[in-house]
This record gives structure tokens, C-alpha cells and sequence, in this order.
């Protein structure tokens, strides 16, 4: 076992006693959604990954705790979840400030007491000397003054500007070389102090450029090169000039140059009102699970210089302008790439990689702009690619951007319906009934579009909803947004969905919700229709629910309790052992046995299954010393077996029925990085996801290689929120974002055919643990709505 290995196993174990204390009093939202990963995250890599990654918890926390409760910051449990946080992160640097030290320091500086922010000058000296040194500045692209602009902060508590003034009026006095004491430095400094002091960004424009990277150090089995996308927003609080968001960009590293040297002359071609904005800029790879450590090389100026043009040209105010139209109706192509590098004035210089740079474009269907001195490269390439080439960047811009046709066919149809309508009236209750009408066309027009053009039904929708919301204009909305060429139907639940199960032969579905209610539904015509009936309620919110091949038996569980229904009404449940709750549940196929596994609420062991005799009554129990963690699934193999999954190690067991014993299992060591694990609902069959392709399926019996397994499946790689295995384990369903992709398994080394994509009605959230995956990967779960899919 690798160092590395060991240490990631020590922190899931002992992770339970500073999560408590970190989170320990008043918390607000931030707080409160930071206190429920530490909770319920898989593992401990899975927690910092939400606490440091794209959701950024770690430093809305301690933004939130500077507003409204700056003594948590000052106590030694929020340190003790920064040192946690920097010791479990993944390549951690082990000489540059990390993250989560760097948002900890800034926190603890914003709260000081009165008189008490010089204390903190080393400290702010640190996090503006690693600034300096990260090659991430430009003082080309940063010439001062470094000084916030004074607006953005009337929003601001009373008490947090005094303290955000007091560290803002120590910057100039902080301890450092000429080269730290420099604009730049001290404007990166600035800003990150005022993002955490709570001002936020622009969020309109947002200004997003593809962009390609050349070698970037795939790890083994990875294709070379890499596509992301340059974000860049306007910070109205800021000092002027180009920065990096400190909220995300503290880690990565430059140190050629070249890089600096690139923002410097992209900013000087960004147009004549540069002199007085601030701009943020950060990096997004879409192929890759993070950021590399470095990057190196001017082949971002010419995607910063595009991106500059385009954002300055909106005005600093809100107000409508020439600009904003123009960049409504003509703008960046969303799915056309730009590498290149500035010479002197516009003219484009050559790049390197531009190999891997061509590999990656074509590998995510993406046009590229490149310089014309490129042009040799790519008529040596291996493969073709879809690529213009540009001497200057105003031929690279006219390349880079594209008329939108729909918008322009939109507005003039709201133009239109407007003059017929008549929106221009002498009096408000004229006008009222004509905004009334014109929505009700547009909503006419949408349902229209259904059958040729989703995307512009959609547009037609959205502005129906506007222009007035009704019943009529929200079911438009609600039909263009969930229109897909595999959606067959919804049905409402009577709150937020949480859970779902079907019965085996897939003619009822069963549901639990947030507010604790468990509701059944049948099929109509080869549909699920909108009668349903209510079977009970929980006094907390339903965490899973299981069922019979036929769906006469119902069971469901919230956090503490087991409820059984039979035919619709109330029957009896399992005894289940004192001070135990319960973690899956399972129902055999006739309906005879109901299995529930428990654990104790605080450190899940004993881990004990039970098992409920429906004929005779009697709950007989097994206690499972082989399970190192609470189990999230469970299957019945027929009548005789029952299988048993941990998702934490991996581990599996097979239950005889008969005698209540194990008679078979082992441990597949899925590691830190298991996203999501299924169980097969007759319990053929187990798979995982780390994020990659292809998924590994095992069957459950013998022993099982976890480097070998049986049968892998083809999907699209990304952060799976929902898995589940086929009876039989002949297809693989996963869920990412708002998408569900279905995959034929095959024997490794075999044709792979690629998954059939079903688009369903908004992001598939995380199941709560791998029992109820299963049912979130068949099925879209959203507030109020479960959709259903016809495939």
C-alpha cells in the first residue's frame, strides 16, 4: 500500500471528529451545505472535492462566516478543517499555499476585532508573495492604482466594511521585495479580500472562450491534449486591470514567462475601456477531473484578447445599449476553439503542440482557429481536422464569432406578435390584457415548434413565461424544457422527490419525498398517469424505499423507522435492534421477506441485517462483522439468496435465506475515488465509477478481480450522480448533470457500441447513498416533478 493510500484511508476514518467540531454552532446556508458534505459525502476525497472543486463550499463558508459569524473563524475547529481539508486534497503542493489555506488566511484577516488587523500583515504578506511568484500577473495587465473602485460594497454589513477597510488600509504597509509591493500583487490581494468580504462578480456578461491545450501530462490510458474554456467576468468592486479568481485559481503556476508576457499584450489590444474595469479570469478543463498544476506558454493570448474585446464592449451600467444588442444577436461561437499566440501589434505568432491541440479539437468536434504559422503542422497531422487559419486577430475574431439566427428569428417574431397584439395601449388595463394575449401566442407558437425545433420552442416558451405567467405559459415552459425524443411523460409528487423504487416487471413506481411522504404510482396505457395513491407519511424526510416484483408490497424508511404496506394499507414492519437505523432495505420477489440493514447513527458498526418472516411474523437477525460501513444496497437473488454492497471498500456478501448465514462475498477495494456504485436488482451483478470509461461490471460470486473485471460498459466520462445495473447485468445506466445514458455491456476487449443518451428535465442530483442510485439513474428527480422515460 502506497503512503498516499494509507493517508487517504487514516483521514476516512478519523474525519468524523473534525467535521463536528468544524461545523459546530450557528451555521448559515454556506455553512449548513458545507456541514451536510462532511456528513454525507462517500469518502473523504469525495468531501474535499465539493469543498475545493466547482461548488467552491470551502470559500463560501468562510465568506459567509466573515458577514455573519467571524468568531467561528477565530476558533480552532475551523483550523483544524483547514489543515484537514490541505492534508486529504489530492496533489497538494508541498511548498505553495494551498486553497483552503489561502481563503482560511483571508477569513481570519476580514475578522479580526477592532485594532487587531495588523496582527495579520505575515500572514497577508504570504498570500500576496504567492501571488507574485505564481506568474499569473502581468504588470502590463495590472498598471494601478491598486485600489478598490468603491463600488459594489453598499451591501455590505456596517461591521464587515469597517473590517474589510482596516485590512484594505494595511496592504500598502505589508512587509515584501520591490517585485511583491508591485500593482499587480497588491490588486490580486485586493480583489481576493473583497470577493471574501462578500462583493460579488458581474454575472452578466459572462464571457466564455473554448480554448485547446497541448501537452499536459496525461496519465496513463489518456489521450494527449486537453479542451476547456476561458471564463472571464467584470468584478465592479476591484482594482483595474486583469486578475486571476482567487476563488479558483490559487495552485496554478506559470514560470516561463511566457504566460505573464501574454495577458500583458492581450490586455493592451482589449480596446480603449480597459483604463478603469477589473476583470476575472479562470480556466475550466472539460476533460480532465481538475486543473493542471502549471500552465506554461503565450498560447492563451490571442483566447484572452478575443474574450477582452467581447466583454468590454458592455458598458459598466446595466442599462440597454448598442453593445449588449450586438453581442445578443452576433457573437463567439460556443463550439469554435482559438489557440495562438501575439507578436507585435495584431499580428499572430506560432505555437507549439499543436498536435495534441489538433487531437483534442477533434475529439470534442471543435472548430479551430490557429495562426496562419501553424498551417504546416496541421497538414502534417495524423488526422484532419476543421481548422481556420488567421494572420492577424481581427481575421481571428471575424472567424471566432457567428450570426444567431435564432435569436434574430425569435425577436422578430416577438416583434411581430407585439404590433399585432397591439402592446402599445392608452391605459395599464389595455396593456395588461395585451402582455396577456402576446404571452398566450408565444406560447401557441411553442407548442407548435414541438415537433421541429425544441431549442426555438424553448425560446418561444421562456418568453411567453415572461411576458406573463400563467397555467398556459408554465405548461409551455414546462414542455419545451422537458421535451426529449425518449421523455414519455411526468407525473407530480406531493413534494420535493428523494427517493424511488419500481417493482420488478416496471408497472409501479413508488416515490418518497423530502416532507416524508411515500406515494405509489401505476402504469396507464403503457404510461404512468396522474392518479397515484398516498400509502403514508414519516415524520422526516423518506432516505429509501424498496418493493415487490409486483409492487403489492411497499416498504420505506426515513432516518429512524421501517414502514411495510400491503395492498395500499399499513402492515407489520421488522423489529429492528435498539439505537440502530436504518441504511437499505429490500423486498423478496413474492413478497415474503423484507430485509433491512442498520447501523448506529454515529460511527455505522455494529452493522446488522434483518430479516422479516411476512408468513409467520418473525424478524430474525445477523450481525455483519465483514462490513467496515454502513451497507447502501441490497438484492434479493430469488427467494433463497440475498446480496449484500458496501460502496465505501467495495465489499459484498450473499445471505442464504434458509439459515440466515453468509455463504459467500469478498471486497473489490473501490478506493477514495468511487463517485457512484450500483447493486443489480436480482444481485448478478456490481460496478462502480471513478469518473472515467468504461464502467466495470463484476459479477457477485467467487472472487472477483478488481483490476479484471467481467464486463465493462461505454459511457461518457464526468461526474456520475446516479448508477444502476440491469438485472442479469446486461446494461449500465448512468446520470450525469441532466443527462441518462444507457450502455450494452460487453466482454473487455470486445466492440463496444456507444450509449443511447436520454435528455431528461433538469440535473439528476446525487442519490444519498448507492441504494437508492439505482432509482435516480432510471429516473429524473426534481422538486415536485419524477419523469419517466420511454426506453
Amino acid at each position: 500500500m502506497t503512503s498516499k493510500k494509507a493517508a487517504s484511508q487514516v483521514s476516512e476514518k478519523t474525519a468524523a471528529g473534525p467535521f463536528k467540531k468544524a461545523v459546530s454552532g450557528a451555521a448559515g446556508r454556506q455553512r449548513a451545505a458545507l456541514d451536510a458534505v462532511l456528513r454525507e459525502a462517500a469518502s473523504s476525497q469525495a468531501a474535499v472535492h465539493e469543498l475545493l472543486g466547482e461548488r467552491q463550499l470551502w470559500w463560501k463558508a468562510c465568506s459567509e462566516a466573515v458577514r455573519t459569524d467571524p468568531d467561528w473563524l477565530r476558533s480552532g475547529p475551523a483550523e483544524e478543517l483547514a489543515a484537514w481539508i490541505d492534508a486529504t486534497a489530492p496533489d497538494r503542493s508541498a511548498d505553495g499555499m494551498t486553497p483552503a489555506g489561502h481563503a482560511h488566511l483571508l477569513a481570519l484577516a476580514l475578522s479580526a476585532p477592532e485594532g487587531g488587523a495588523a496582527e495579520h500583515d505575515d500572514a497577508l504578506a504570504r498570500v500576496r508573495s504567492m501571488w507574485a511568484g505564481s506568474g499569473l500577473l502581468s504588470g502590463h495587465a495590472a498598471p494601478g492604482p491598486a485600489q478598490p473602485s468603491g463600488r459594489g460594497v453598499d451591501g455590505l454589513p456596517a461591521d464587515t466594511t469597517e473590517r474589510l477597510n482596516a485590512v484594505l488600509e494595511r496592504v500598502p504597509q505589508l512587509p515584501g521585495d520591490e517585485a511583491e509591493r508591485s500593482p499587480a500583487p497588491d490588486g490580486t490581494l485586493i480583489t481576493a479580500a473583497l470577493l471574501m468580504a462578500g462583493c460579488e462578480p458581474r454575472s452578466r456578461p459572462l464571457v466564455q472562450v473554448p480554448v485547446v491545450f497541448g501537452e499536459t501530462d496525461p496519465e496513463d490510458g489518456e489521450e494527449p491534449g486537453a479542451t476547456g474554456v476561458l471564463q472571464l467576468c467584470e468584478f465592479p468592486a476591484g482594482p483595474p486591470g486583469l486578475y486571476p479568481d482567487p476563488r479558483s485559481m490559487t495552485g496554478l503556476r506559470s514560470s516561463d514567462g511566457q504566460f505573464a508576457t501574454a495577458l500583458g499584450r492581450a490586455w493592451a489590444l482589449a480596446g480603449p475601456g480597459r483604463g478603469s474595469r477589473c476583470v476575472l479570469w479562470r480556466l475550466v478543463i472539460t476533460d480532465r477531473p481538475a486543473l493542471p498544476p502549471r500552465i506554461e506558454g503565450p498560447s492563451l493570448g490571442v483566447a484572452f484578447a478575443l474574450g477582452l474585446r467581447e466583454l468590454l464592449r458592455h458598458p459598466r451600467t446595466r442599462r440597454p445599449s448598442v453593445a449588449g444588442l450586438r453581442g445578443i444577436f452576433y457573437g463567439l461561437r460556443p463550439r469554435t476553439a482559438v489557440t495562438g499566440a501575439l507578436g507585435n501589434g495584431e499580428r499572430l505568432t506560432g505555437v507549439s503542440g499543436m498536435e495534441s491541440k489538433l487531437l483534442a479539437a477533434r475529439r470534442k468536434g471543435l472548430r479551430l482557429v490557429a495562426p496562419a504559422a501553424n498551417r504546416t503542422d496541421a497538414a502534417n497531422a495524423p488526422e484532419p481536422a476543421d481548422v481556420k487559419f488567421a494572420e492577424t486577430l481581427r481575421q481571428a475574431d471575424r472567424y471566432a464569432r457567428r450570426f444567431r439566427t435564432a435569436r434574430l428569428v425569435t425577436a422578430m417574431a416577438l416583434i411581430a406578435a407585439a404590433v399585432t397584439s397591439g402592446v402599445v395601449v392608452e391605459h395599464r388595463e389595455s396593456a395588461a390584457r395585451d402582455r396577456l394575449t402576446t404571452a398566450h401566442r408565444l406560447a401557441d407558437v411553442s407548442e407548435d415548434l414541438l415537433r421541429s425545433d425544441v431549442g426555438l420552442a424553448g425560446l418561444f416558451a421562456e418568453r411567453a413565461y415572461r411576458q406573463h405567467a400563467d397555467t398556459l405559459t408554465r405548461r409551455a415552459l414546462f414542455r419545451a424544457v422537458t421535451e426529449s425524443p425518449h421523455l414519455t411523460g411526468s407525473v407530480r409528487a406531493a413534494g420535493t422527490v428523494s427517493a424511488v423504487a419500481a417493482s420488478g416487471g416496471g408497472q409501479r413506481a413508488v416515490s418518497g419525498t423530502r416532507d416524508g411522504d411515500v406515494e405509489v404510482w401505476a402504469l396507464d396505457n403503457g404510461r404512468f398517469g396522474d392518479y397515484h395513491e398516498r400509502l403514508g407519511r414519516f415524520p422526516g424526510p423518506v432516505e429509501t424505499v424498496a418493493s415487490d416484483a409486483i409492487g403489492e408490497i411497499v416498504v420505506a424508511a426515513d432516518r429512524r423507522t421501517v414502514k411495510v404496506w400491503a395492498n395500499g394499507t399499513t402492515s407489520t414492519a421488522p423489529r429492528l435492534p435498539d439505537g440502530q437505523r436504518p441504511t437499505a432495505l429490500a423486498v423478496s420477489p413474492s413478497g415474503r421477506f423484507v430485509a433491512v440493514t442498520t447501523t448506529t447513527s454515529e460511527f455505522e458498526l455494529p452493522t446488522t441485517l434483518s430479516v422479516m418472516d411476512r408468513t409467520s411474523g418473525r424478524t430474525r437477525h445477523l450481525r455483519l462483522d465483514d462490513m467496515t460501513s454502513g451497507p447502501t444496497a441490497l438484492a434479493f437473488g430469488g427467494e433463497a439468496e440475498l446480496v449484500i454492497l458496501e460502496d465505501a471498500y467495495g465489499k459484498w456478501s450473499r445471505i442464504s435465506m434458509k439459515r440466515l448465514t453468509r455463504t459467500a462475498g469478498s471486497s473489490l477495494s473501490f478506493g477514495t475515488y468511487n463517485v457512484a456504485s450500483a447493486l443489480a436488482p436480482d444481485g448478478s451483478h456490481i460496478s462502480y465509477s471513478n469518473k472515467g470509461s468504461p464502467l466495470p461490471v463484476w459479477p457477485a460470486r467467487g472472487k472477483p478481480d478488481a483490476f479484471k473485471p467481467d464486463l465493462e460498459a461505454k459511457t461518457e466520462p464526468g461526474l456520475t450522480t446516479a448508477l444502476a445495473v440491469s438485472t442479469g447485468g446486461s446494461h449500465v445506466a448512468t446520470a450525469i448533470g441532466s443527462t441518462l445514458r444507457v450502455s450494452r455491456t460487453h466482454a473487455p476487449g470486445g466492440k463496444a457500441s456507444d450509449p443511447l443518451t436520454l435528455t431528461g428535465a433538469g440535473t439528476v442530483p446525487g442519490a444519498p447513498s448507492a441504494s437508492s442510485a439505482p432509482a435516480a439513474a432510471g429516473s429524473s428527480r426534481h422538486p415536485a416533478t419524477c419523469s419517466t422515460c420511454g426506453t
